[in-house]
């Protein structure tokens, strides 16, 4: 074998290292996620809505509000479009959560 052969295997060899490490990264984070939306406690608190966002990221829109909770901690989720639209900054009421998920918001009447 002469040193272009060696030079494309330890490429290749290095290829495959980077890799495995990005598989096993991701499938890490992701356990993590899955589990920390699973375990965590369902939250009930006064809240007021205080910022709505919409971005358009490469053809999908993201709809997202940020809420304020009675001890001054802002708490951010991302929406569906209909729950979104349901929405208006400045609302208050109740906010249900369970860690980044939102469940609902009912409103003061």
């Amino acid at each position: 074998m002469n040193n272009a052969d060696f030079s494309f295997l330890w490429i290749l060899l290095a290829g495959a290292i980077v890799l495995s490490v990005a598989v096993v990264v991701f499938v890490l984070k992701f356990a993590r996620s899955g589990k920390k939306s699973n375990d965590g406690t369902v939250l009930s608190s006064t809240a007021k809505l205080i910022k709505t966002t919409v971005k358009d990221m490469y053809n999908d829109v993201a709809y997202m509000v940020t809420f304020e909770l009675p001890d001054n901690q802002k708490v951010s989720f991302d929406l569906s479009e209909e729950d979104f639209n349901e929405l208006s900054e400045g609302d208050k009421g109740v906010l249900t959560y369970q860690d980044d998920k939102f469940m609902s918001f009912t409103k003061e009447s």
